[in-house]
């Protein structure tokens, strides 16, 4: 365990050293729990690039961290965006601070025991990411990506594997320890990004209301704990729309942003297939915002700063599926074949009651409970205009992006009576994160909702 951990403190350096040199504003608890997520995400490629390469991943890990840090002794000082972090703590966030680590607390517990019942993980884990993962470890990794290897998926990209595969090259072993470690630091950087955002855009109440939810839902922990790849495509789907947030509202920091941005984007494709989905999707609605204010010149500065983070990903992936992957089995490049799947109604009306059925079910464990307290509390607190903007994008990507999920399910060659039992509530839960940011981004903070009531309570003089 102490040589695991010993493993994941370069790449926890390494990402938090670049979000706070290109992104000061986020506030030290996004830079920490943003730099997990996306310094796992960089060493994963750096470790799959020494594998194609053919010479030690550590030398490139060092060279990477090195310049980084030179940069960041060498960087100017930045001005921050307006955070409410410094604000004064009020009673309630005192209250609802205690709720969100009461919460935090028996969500570690949770994960832990879930992960001490399975600690090869679930099915997908051990049959797919993780034995893809002791395949990267030894000098035979392209045994991995063969058409032998057909049911494992050997086209999946490699984020999971190659991270759990270069903590097992920084440990010497084959510990389990390794991919918990991976699954638990993807899982709780999802909340913390969730609660950081939000508490430097909105405020602690909001933020830690949101937490609360999202720790709530055993679904999230108890799959966080299975060792899928959903919960760490969550975690860059949740980057990009929250950074998107940072982004449209920063000064000076902007720039900076928005490149974490795009390389959020490539990292969500260097995960699964369905960040490709999540590319198009923010693509096609930043491209309809920028044709609805005609503003060329803010669009052109945008795009490059986009194609700065995500293009030195996007490059490994493209060669990765270009060169080395097979072709993905459960999709028929067929015309004929791909028509008679989009126009079979039976598929549409499977597709369509599963999703219904999700609202209340999401795994059998309560989403329910989350989504009315959600609407309950949106009902009594009422919309906030400040990111109005901001929200509308974000919301048209998350459509945008299951609307490409359904699709998918739709004409892929599979049983979708099998697609829908084995994949949706996953996917569904990919969206979850960055749904609850936007949802409560949407909202007043409780405080001027309790404000405005004691207001009204007051008499008139």
């Amino acid at each position: 365990m102490t040589a695991c951990l010993l493993g994941i403190a370069s790449p926890l350096l390494l990402g938090f050293l670049l979000v706070r040199m290109l992104a000061p504003g986020s506030g030290t608890v996004v830079s920490l729990f943003l730099g997990a997520g996306l310094g796992a995400g960089l060493v994963s490629c750096e470790f799959f690039v020494a594998r194609v390469a053919g010479f030690p991943a550590i030398g490139l890990e060092a060279l990477c961290l090195s310049g980084v840090v030179w940069l960041y002794y060498r960087r100017r000082p930045l001005s921050l965006v307006n955070s409410h972090a410094y604000e004064p703590w009020s009673t309630l966030d005192k209250v609802l601070g205690c709720a969100f680590a009461i919460t935090a607390v028996a969500a570690i517990l949770g994960f832990e025991a879930t992960a001490f019942a399975q600690p090869h993980g679930y099915w997908d884990a051990w049959a797919m990411w993780n034995t893809k993962a002791r395949f990267l470890a030894t000098p035979w990794w392209r045994w991995a990506l063969t058409v032998e290897m057909n049911r494992t998926h050997p086209d999946y990209p490699l984020l999971l594997p190659g991270f759990i595969a270069r903590i097992w090259s920084v440990s010497g072993g084959r510990e389990l320890a390794a991919p918990i470690l991976a699954a638990f630091l993807f899982t709780f950087a999802t909340a913390g990004v969730l609660v950081g955002s939000l508490v430097v855009l909105k405020g602690r109440s909001q933020g830690f209301l949101a937490g609360t939810l999202l720790l709530a839902t055993p679904f999230f922990i108890s799959h966080g704990a299975a060792q899928y790849a959903d919960v760490p495509e969550g975690f860059f789907v949740l980057a990009v729309i929250s950074l998107a947030a940072f982004s449209a509202h920063s000064r000076e920091t902007k720039a900076g942003f928005t490149i974490l941005l795009g390389l959020a984007l490539g990292l969500a494709t260097w995960t699964k297939n369905e960040g490709w989905i999540v590319l198009i999707g923010f693509a096609g609605v930043r491209g309809l915002l920028f044709l609805q204010s005609r503003d060329w010149a803010e669009a052109r500065r945008f795009g490059k700063l986009v194609a700065a983070g995500l293009a030195p990903v996007l490059v490994i992936v493209l060669c990765f599926k270009r060169v080395l992957a097979p072709p993905n089995w459960n999709i028929e490049y067929r015309p004929d074949k791909f028509l008679l799947l989009l126009t079979d109604p039976s598929r549409y009306k499977v597709l369509g009651s599963a999703l219904l059925a999700a609202q209340s079910d999401f795994g059998s464990n309560g989403l329910t409970g989350c989504i009315v307290v959600f609407v309950v509390y949106a009902i009594c607190a009422g919309s906030d205009g400040t990111y109005r903007s901001t929200v509308r994008s974000s919301s048209g990507t998350l459509v945008l992006v299951l609307a490409g999920y359904c699709l998918t399910m739709i004409v892929a060659s599979a049983d979708i009576n099998w697609q829908v039992s084995t994949a949706l509530y996953r996917l569904l839960l990919q969206l979850f994160p960055a749904a609850l940011f936007t949802g409560f981004l949407a909202l007043r903070p409780p405080g001027n909702l309790l404000a405005s009531l004691r207001s009204k309570k007051q008499p008139e003089v």
